[in-house]
Formats: structure tokens, sequence, C-alpha cells
């Protein structure tokens, strides 16, 4: 059996949580020191596949990545030539810390 590292662990990758409107950690959401900055991540309108019109709402870890992944195209398009780390060295230094409330359990457990 090889070795294998997680994602997160590797110095260029930013990984994500989620948070509610309220900025409690969601319960299906990454957590632990591997985590570099959090997003929404409930109840965020979005469009619907197939659809050019529609929106629905949506929540979930992917979808507080893909408002992280969002800055980072904005940033990445006046600085095309940034290396990953000095695009999360950006992003992270744009977030605001301390802001998330109950890392230690989730929202819906009863924070």
């Amino acid at each position: 059996m090889g070795f294998y590292r997680i994602p997160s662990t590797l110095e260029s990758v930013i990984s994500v949580g989620a948070v509610s409107k309220f900025n409690f950690r969601l319960r299906w959401s990454n957590y632990g020191s591997c985590v570099g900055v959090y997003a929404k991540g409930e109840n965020v309108r979005g469009p619907v596949s197939k659809s050019v019109k529609a929106r629905a709402k949506r929540s979930g870890t992917s979808v507080a990545a893909a408002i992280v992944i969002g800055h980072i195209a904005a940033y990445l398009g006046e600085n095309s030539e940034a290396t990953p780390s000095e695009v999360r060295d950006w992003i992270l230094s744009r977030c605001v810390k301390g802001k998330v409330k109950n890392l230690n359990k989730s929202y819906r457990e009863g924070a």
C-alpha cells in the first residue's frame, strides 16, 4: 500500500468549509485545521441546469467552494500570472478571522 496525501494538506490547496447565514459551521462541512476558509453554504440561490432563467436554492460545501472559486477567478482575471501560492495567500488575506461560530459542534446539532 502506497503513501497518499490528503489534498487539503498540500500547500497550494485552499480547503473550504461551509457556514450558515449566521456563520455557524454546518454539520456536513469540512472542519479542522486543514480548512483554510469558510463561505456561505446553505440556501444559496443559483442556476439550475438546462435552464437559462431558473434558479434554485442549494446547500453544501461544494456551494461554498464555488463562491470561493468565483472570487479566485475574478482575481486571476486581473492577475493571470499569479502562482498557486500567491492565489492562496491573496484569498486568505481577505478572510475575516474569528467569524465562524461553533467550530466544535455543527449548527444542526444544537449550537
